[in-house]
C-alpha cells in the first residue's frame, strides 16, 4: 500500500488539548507551590495575565515556557501512542505505517 499523502493526522486533537490543559494546570500548581505564582499566572494558556509577562522574571518565564513546551510534547506523544495501540489493535499490526507488522 503506498504511502497517504498529505500523510493522516495520527493524534486525537482534542485528547491532546485535555492532556495539555491537565498538565499544565498541574506546573501552575507546582510553581505557586515554589512561590513562581506569578510566572504561573504569566503561562499564556488557560487564565494568565498577561500583564504579567513584563514584571516577571524572563530567565523564569522563559524557563517555565520551556518546561510547558516539552509538556505539550508529552500530551501530543502520548495520544499518538494511544492511537496508533488502537488502531492496531482494531485493524491489526500492519495497519499502521512504517511499523514492522506492515513491513
Amino acid at each position: 500500500m503506498p504511502p497517504q499523502i498529505p500523510a493522516p493526522l495520527n493524534v486525537d486533537p482534542h485528547k491532546v488539548s485535555v492532556d495539555f490543559a491537565f498538565l499544565v494546570d498541574a506546573f501552575r500548581e507546582v510553581l505557586a507551590e515554589v512561590g513562581a505564582g506569578e510566572v504561573a499566572a504569566a503561562l499564556p494558556w488557560g487564565d494568565h495575565d498577561p500583564g504579567l509577562v513584563a514584571r516577571v522574571d524572563p530567565r523564569a518565564l522563559t524557563q517555565a515556557l520551556s518546561i510547558a513546551f516539552r509538556l505539550a510534547t508529552l500530551a501530543e506523544e502520548n495520544a499518538s501512542a494511544q492511537l496508533r495501540r488502537r488502531t492496531e489493535d482494531e485493524s491489526g499490526l500492519g495497519a499502521v505505517s512504517g511499523s514492522w507488522g506492515r513491513t
